[in-house]
C-alpha cells in the first residue's frame, strides 16, 4: 500500500509542479500528509487491502 500512497503523493505534489527552493517542496509534502482529509475520496479507492494475486 506504501507505493500506491507514494504515487498518489508524487500525482499531488510532484507532477507538473515546480518549487523554487527545497523549502517549498518540504511545505508542500507537509501540506499533503498534515490534510488528508482534502483526498478522502481518492485515497479511499486506492488504500484497499483488495490485491489480485498473479500466478
Amino acid at each position: 500500500m506504501i507505493e500506491r500512497l507514494w504515487k498518489f503523493l508524487k500525482k499531488k505534489v510532484l507532477y507538473n509542479q515546480y518549487y523554487e527552493t527545497f523549502d517549498e517542496f518540504k511545505s508542500a509534502c507537509e501540506e499533503f500528509f498534515r490534510n488528508p482529509r482534502n483526498y478522502h475520496r481518492e485515497l479511499r479507492s486506492l488504500l484497499t487491502a483488495n490485491f489480485e494475486i498473479i500466478g
